[in-house]
């Protein structure tokens, strides 16, 4: 039996390293710092950020996942110009959050994107200060936007949550912790996760949280097992929560499982920590299961 496990884990590890990485088209726009995207079927939108003389832009792009091709998107209305806003989206708008504007203005308001006319809509802003870096994830038809860096250059440890539906906003309890921005978020079965990112000293946070939106509360979980990192990417993949990918190239996968399994196979699982190098890509598998008592 154990060794049937050591083998799957094996196969599970190598599979992961066996994926390569796949040169698209380039960005068609100038070089961009701080841009913010969103996803609308087989559609990725990209824009916003400043460019190479550290000027804010406006303008957009899209990215066809069908047939990887670009075009020139619809840019936002003259004056909208920002970096570190915030991107997300549901099956039928994109939505571009805050971030800071000319003149360093730091923004609170929220602008939709619809595909089936291109154009861009002003919707209820935030009830709150402007931010930039703010991080958020999508769970059914809300938005949970959570921290940033506010014109005092404090890390909020606000939490607020957009109704798509509505279009309205609820304040929800604070982030218990530091504040932080520039973190990674992303939402996967229901559950919100924000991993890294800066608080208010400058420090680069290692941990990784997962938020209960149901009870509206926030879990620590286990951190990083290397050094603390903000302007990561934290995304969803096949239900699998965290894929962290920087500029370093490291990945590091948190399965976790929602069904109990025995103690011993548990402990066993928890002390595996394989580590493959290939092609100049270090890949470090903490396969680490969570599970849930019995019903």
């Amino acid at each position: 039996m154990k060794s049937l496990f050591i083998n799957l884990l094996f196969l599970f590890c190598y599979s992961l390293n066996a994926q390569t990485w796949t040169a698209l088209p380039d960005f068609p726009g100038s070089g961009r710092d701080d841009a913010a995207g969103f996803i609308i079927g087989n559609n990725f939108y990209v824009g916003t950020g400043l460019d190479g003389g550290f000027n804010a832009q406006r303008d957009f792009y899209k990215l066809d996942l069908s047939n990887e091709t670009w075009s020139t998107g619809t840019s936002l209305n003259a004056g909208l110009e920002r970096q570190y806003a915030c991107g997300f989206s549901d099956s039928n708008y994109g939505y571009i959050f805050g971030g800071i504007g000319p003149g360093a203005t730091y923004l609170q308001d929220l602008i939709r994107f619809d595909p089936t006319n291109n154009s861009w809509q002003q919707m209820t802003s935030m009830p709150s200060q402007g931010r930039r870096g703010a991080f958020c994830f999508v769970i059914g038809n809300d938005v949970f936007i959570v921290g940033g860096n506010n014109p005092s250059q404090a890390s909020s440890r606000e939490v607020w949550k957009y109704n798509i539906t509505n279009d309205s906003w609820q304040q929800m309890n604070d982030f218990p912790f530091t504040g932080l921005w520039r973190a990674g978020a992303c939402a996967a079965n229901g559950v919100g996760y924000v991993l890294g990112g800066i608080d208010s000293s400058g420090t680069y946070s290692d941990q990784l949280y997962s938020y209960n939106t149901v009870n509206d509360q926030w879990t620590v979980m286990p951190p990083l097992p290397f050094n603390g990192r903000a302007y990561t990417q934290l995304v969803e993949i096949g239900g699998y929560p965290l894929f962290l990918v920087d500029t370093k190239m490291e990945i590091y996968l948190r399965m976790i499982c929602l069904s109990t399994i025995p103690f011993l196979l548990l402990t066993f699982l928890l002390i595996q920590c394989l580590h493959l190098v290939g092609a100049g890509l270090w890949l470090e598998c903490g396969i680490i299961l969570y599970t849930l008592p019995p019903d």
